[in-house]
């Protein structure tokens, strides 16, 4: 089985509801497993945050920590990744 590794944290409320969506949707092709998911939440400044995502300022700023949390969930096991 493969394991997810999911980059969240940019909205938690939008990486639970993904995560849940994902574990709904394995489970009606998989009735007896749940997936292996590693996830990653980044610990990303709300002003930062918000400039990002309402006119795509700060790109730059964001992707060290997009790498790093990258590294992580590969050293943790992932075997793909998602954001």
């Amino acid at each position: 089985m493969k394991t997810v590794g999911i980059i969240g944290g940019f909205g938690p409320e939008t990486t639970a509801k993904f995560l849940m969506l994902l574990i709904s949707l394995w489970q009606k092709k998989n009735q007896n497993t749940r997936p292996e998911i590693l996830l990653w939440n980044a610990p990303v400044d709300n002003k930062i945050e918000q400039e990002f995502i309402l006119t795509g300022k700060n790109a730059r700023k964001l992707l060290p920590l997009l790498i790093s949390g990258a590294r992580k969930l590969e050293a943790g096991g992932a075997d793909f990744l998602v954001l």
